[in-house]
């Protein structure tokens, strides 16, 4: 995975003697250092042992003293530090065991467990006999639930224990599924349908143990069907072409509205109507911080919530595309309305819009441009004394920002991704706190101006999904 990087300098001497040589002096000067380090680890002064790591390196690199250092820096908890040292130790040695090891045990304590099973792989293909990465790769194959790995290279995942949300076992699931049973009509809930339109209030007499979920759910289906149809319109000319003749049928009375819908949702998963964002956030709110995906294809229709429609067969994580593709659309309507080249966002947002086109193998177009909390309130403020309203925008603004970041964490925490989903988690606290603070809007109630992503309902939601993802790590 890594080539050593070497530069060469010619030296041009007049005179016929050879050059003094330093690179022995340096390099034993380097080791003298990295023993001294050594020492003072044996006695757990790691300060003292990092700063003599760093004069051996600066002396003469060597693969050695970096692995040195990242020990150390593991045991100050400078993680960060501790993966870049010892990725620094395998380039200068891409056959060192330990380095491996070490970047996987510190890839490990970040929680990037998917990152240490590469790691641990690797050091287990140059060592076949050596016990510690062998051990080490087994128990974060445990901790993500993948299989051995198969002939042609990949691994399989399995059933996860901790990080997938939906299974049979989930209260939700259970909720669901009684209520289907007491209401034979949810089979065929219209396309789009929204609680707004009044449709699951109609449909529900289930108990308040079971009523929250049920209308999360409802939401969140809402808000998938919307988005899976935006994707497929996207990028099928085929389905977008048979989606405008079945709207000629219908507007000829060939067919009805019924048809027309059922029609739809087989061809496209959905139509591309409403605020597929907002649906999303607020189902995944009502379910305490839960994305709701297939685990596999042979599921019973009772657990399937969310049709794949015959255009996106190809696409493994076509829900997960369906959310990213709902974020970059409102990227690209708010740079629109806004009239902005680059749109300030979290790192979600960005990575979010990165998922898009990298999973419709396209490059990604530079879209956003990445901003601290602070900067993203600042921006609003500017914008607003500037003589803008809220009403030109900036409500999508703070729920792109907000309810987009959650949801793109989200993903990566079902990908096994559980430190960036904390991180991401932690700017879209804090921006929302910093936001709600600026312009008031918990003091002032002014929820109708400046969007229901300031109330406190969804955000308790959402604390509960950052309670989900703390209960992962601690296991």
């Amino acid at each position: 995975f890594y080539q050593i990087q070497c530069s060469t300098e010619s030296m041009a001497s007049s005179s016929s003697s050879p050059p003094p040589n330093t690179t022995n002096t340096s390099s034993e000067e380097a080791e003298r250092l990295r023993l001294a380090g050594n020492d003072a680890f044996s006695t757990k002064d790691w300060e003292r042992a990092v700063d003599l790591y760093e004069q051996s390196v600066a002396a003469f690199e060597t693969a050695k003293a970096y692995n040195n250092m990242s020990t150390t820096l593991c045991k100050l908890s400078l993680y960060e530090k501790a993966l870049s040292a010892a990725k620094r130790a395998t380039e200068l040695d891409p056959k060192y065991v330990k380095a491996w090891c070490r970047r996987g045990l510190t890839s490990e304590l970040m929680k990037r467990f998917p990152d240490g099973i590469r790691y641990y792989s690797i050091a287990s293909k140059l060592d076949p006999k050596d016990k510690t990465s062998k051990r080490r790769l087994r128990d974060c194959e445990e901790r993500l639930g993948v299989s051995n790995e198969t002939e042609d290279g990949n691994r399989i995942m399995k059933q996860p224990k901790n990080c997938i949300d939906t299974n049979e076992g989930v209260p939700f699931c259970r909720a669901w599924k009684i209520f289907q049973s007491e209401h034979s009509s949810t089979r065929n809930m219209p396309v789009g349908a929204s609680v707004n339109e009044g449709w699951f209030l109609k449909q529900t007499n289930c108990p308040t143990s079971r009523q929250s979920y049920v209308f999360g759910l409802s939401r969140w289906i809402a808000g998938m069907e919307s988005a899976i149809g935006g994707l497929a319109m996207g990028i099928s000319r085929e389905a977008n072409e048979q989606y405008k003749q079945l709207e000629g049928l219908l507007m000829q009375n060939i067919i009805g509205m019924e048809e027309f819908q059922a029609r739809t949702k087989e061809l496209m998963g959905g139509m591309p109507k409403g605020d597929a964002l907002q649906d999303l956030s607020n189902g995944f709110a009502y379910l305490e911080g839960k994305m709701v995906l297939e685990i596999g294809e042979n599921q019973s229709d009772s657990v399937r919530f969310c049709h794949r429609p015959t255009c996106l067969s190809n696409f493994m994580a076509y829900q997960h595309v369906a959310i990213v593709n709902a974020i970059t659309n409102m990227v690209n309507a708010l740079r629109v309305s806004m009239n902005l080249k680059l749109l300030k966002s979290s790192n979600g947002v960005l990575e979010g819009v990165n998922m898009f086109f990298a999973n419709i193998g396209q490059n990604p177009p530079k879209l956003c441009e990445q901003a601290t909390p602070a900067e993203a309130v600042n921006f609003i403020k500017q914008q607003l004394q500037a003589g803008k309203t809220w009403d030109d925008g900036f409500r999508s603004y703070v729920s792109l920002q907000y309810r987009g970041t959650i949801l793109v964490g989200a993903i990566m925490r079902c990908s096994g991704m559980l430190s960036e989903c904390r991180e991401l988690e932690k700017w879209a606290q804090e921006f929302i706190t910093l936001a709600d603070n600026e312009f008031k809007v918990t003091e002032d109630g002014s929820y109708d101006e400046k969007g229901s992503s300031f109330r406190p309902s969804l955000r308790v939601g959402f604390m509960s999904s950052m309670l989900h993802t703390h209960m992962i790590l601690g296991q």
